[in-house]
């Protein structure tokens, strides 16, 4: 096994989240996406260029360590084309991912709902690892 070296910059993008939802009622420590959106200087708003919210959980791990990167796709919740939208309009690639990692609620949902042509085509050789 690989010795562990420290990260030197680790980017964490939030695909999905219960949270992204617009008209959902948040926590006063959540600011709703419309609000961000606008501070980042956009002086319109469409629907087609927003994220969706879902129940569950996706991140996509980049861990910088000298002069290579790692990127790790931690769940991607329960449908891979809301995932796939969500992850276009925030810019995320996901062909450069080495490793997915499923957990178990998770796992038994993507065996249900994602077609696996999906997540093959976004990542290609990416090993997967469950929980």
């Amino acid at each position: 096994m690989p010795k562990l070296r420290p990260v030197d910059r680790l980017v964490v993008d939030i695909p999905l989240d219960n949270l992204s939802d617009s008209y959902s009622s948040k926590p006063p420590h959540v600011s709703p996406e419309f609000n961000n959106v606008m501070a980042a200087g956009a002086k319109e708003l469409s629907g087609s260029t927003l994220c969706c919210a879902q129940l569950g959980l996706a991140l996509v791990l980049t861990a910088s360590v000298g002069d290579r990167s790692y990127k790790l796709l931690f769940d991607a919740g329960p449908e891979g084309p809301l995932f796939l939208r969500n992850c276009q309009n925030l810019g995320v690639s996901l062909g450069d991912v080495g490793a997915i990692a499923v957990s178990t609620a998770t796992g038994i949902i993507w065996g249900r709902c994602w077609r696996p042509s999906i997540m093959w085509r976004a990542t290609r050789t990416a090993k997967c690892h469950a929980t």
